[in-house]
């Protein structure tokens, strides 16, 4: 059999090459004419930088993100803000009013927990007086809809005066108060008005004896406005 010069070339440029490739460290190979034989053996990059999170490789690219899960009013980690007043006569001879500011929170489905402040007015016989009032409310929404609630709520407030409520009375009285209500929504934002009637009562608890206890009982109507936050 007769080999050819040029074969003879070739076997001997292959065996010249592989030799260098053992004799030199990984990484170290050079690219000879025409033969790609480099070799990258250095450790990936590790990075610690926030980045999104791509997608896979068989997710519908045009197809929107997942939205985080949105809470609704009346569910667990629901919270708004409440502005309102109300108006409370008992009949005989003394009138009160009052503006408040209320923050609630949903601890469960449909039962939140409250803090109002509230400014009252007593228009009364006697000196009239204005006072402030500091309420803790806890409110069950035994009925609930995209729309509507419908609630039940007490709750027990200390009530600090500029003279004796009701007169004859003293200048600090508790106010417990037991009620119902409605709340509707009114927007895409979240905001809903609430209106209701409670019981309205103004006492000292006896601090100071009997004598100095003329309490105070009389319905009360409420509405305010609610806003999440």
């Amino acid at each position: 059999m007769t080999t050819r010069p040029g074969t003879i070339w070739r076997l001997a440029t292959v065996c010249t090459l592989l030799g260098a490739c053992a004799a030199r460290p990984a990484g170290a190979l050079q690219h000879a004419p025409g033969v790609d034989l480099a070799l990258d053996t250095r450790p990936p990059v590790l990075s610690l930088r926030p980045h999104a999170v791509q997608p896979d490789a068989g997710a519908d690219p045009g197809a929107p993100e997942a939205a985080a899960p949105v809470v609704a009013f009346a569910q667990e980690g629901w919270r708004h803000l409440s502005f309102g007043g109300g108006f409370a006569d008992n009949f005989g001879d003394a009138t009160d009013l009052n503006a408040s500011v209320g923050l609630s929170y949903f601890f469960v489905d449909r039962v939140e927990a409250a803090i109002e402040v509230g400014l009252w007015h007593s228009n009364q016989d006697g000196d009239n007086v204005v006072g402030l009032n500091l309420t803790p409310v806890l409110r069950w929404h035994f009925y609930a809809d995209e729309r509507w609630t419908v609630y039940v709520d007490g709750g027990v407030g200390v009530l600090v005066a500029s003279d004796e409520v009701p007169d004859g009375g003293t200048e600090i009285n508790f106010t417990p108060r037991l009620g119902a209500g409605v709340t509707r929504l009114l927007n895409d934002r979240g905001w809903r008005l609430q209106a209701g009637v409670r019981w309205h009562h103004i006492s000292n608890a006896r601090i100071e004896g009997e004598a100095r206890n003329p309490s105070r009982d009389a319905p009360m109507l409420y509405a305010a406005l609610i806003v999440p936050w």
